[in-house]
């Protein structure tokens, strides 16, 4: 039976994995409202986006999952370490922020160059959308939950 102190972590990895899949397209859509494209422009350049074989903004969301998965993973090792009832809340916050803000500056740092003429940048354009959620996203997950670590043990000691 699933405890109380599991609802709030559920809570936080159900967002984060909501946010991780809306990231890409919300910043797309920004982008593309920014680099001079209509309203309307730039919602036929998302819905395309989503069905396109290069850069789909869905896979893109899907690969963002990646580091949220490893975090779960993460955070059921160190409660199985530690004790069932081991609060770790803060730890998952503190990963998701590191993984949401590699998720925003991976977006971020493609875009621009994509939109709004949508034509491909070429190699090695686009390998942030691999290199940022298995590489960068993890590193910054394991600092996000490591500060949070900290921070609650510092609020703990008060």
């Amino acid at each position: 039976m699933v405890g109380r102190k599991d609802q709030p972590i559920k809570n936080v990895v159900l967002c984060a994995v909501l946010v991780s899949l809306f990231i890409p397209a919300l910043i797309f859509f920004t982008v593309a409202l920014s680099s001079g494209l209509s309203s309307p422009e730039a919602l036929t350049a998302l819905a395309e986006q989503y069905v396109s074989r290069k850069q789909n903004l869905l896979v893109i969301g899907m690969l963002s999952l990646l580091p949220v998965v490893l975090m779960v993973f993460v955070i059921w090792l160190i409660r199985k370490i530690k004790n069932r009832s081991a609060d770790v809340r803060d730890l998952a916050i503190g990963g998701v922020a590191g993984i949401l803000a590699v998720d925003i500056w991976m977006n971020f740092e493609y875009w621009p160059t994509y939109l709004p003429e949508r034509t491909y940048a070429g190699f090695p354009h686009g390998l942030e959308f691999v290199i940022g959620p298995i590489f960068y996203a993890p590193i910054a997950m394991v600092i996000g939950m490591v500060a949070a670590a900290m921070a609650s043990r510092r609020k703990a000691s008060r």
